[in-house]
């Protein structure tokens, strides 16, 4: 089973689902606090009971597993295209360049 909390105050979902026997992934650049500094301490708190810290774009990528998935090919590359920044750049190249297809426009809105 996979639990996934973003935004303020995941920290108290963490501990509650950590209590109750869950193994605990915590997506960091998607949670916040009311303070950096408080964000920074309830990461290390997090770490401390054993959750694994990642980032969306790890998260994501984990989740698609690998390319040969098509179900989820094409929303998982527009996604990391338009907000994935480096990767997301690698992305279009490794596609306009390699397997020479035209470039992506970007989502609108």
């Amino acid at each position: 089973m996979i639990l996934s909390s973003g935004g303020i105050d995941s920290t108290t979902a963490m501990a509650i689902a950590k209590s109750e026997g869950f193994e605990i992934y915590i997506v960091a650049d998607c949670c916040g606090d009311i303070s950096t500094e408080a964000h920074a301490m309830a990461m290390q708190r997090c770490i401390q009971a054993g959750a694994v810290p990642m980032t969306w774009i790890q998260t994501i990528l984990e989740w698609q597993r690998d390319w040969s998935r098509k179900a989820t090919y094409e929303g998982i590359t527009r996604i990391l295209r338009d907000h994935g920044g480096a990767y997301g750049m690698g992305i279009e190249y490794a596609a306009t360049m390699v397997h020479k297809l035209p470039p992506s426009q970007p989502a609108a809105g």
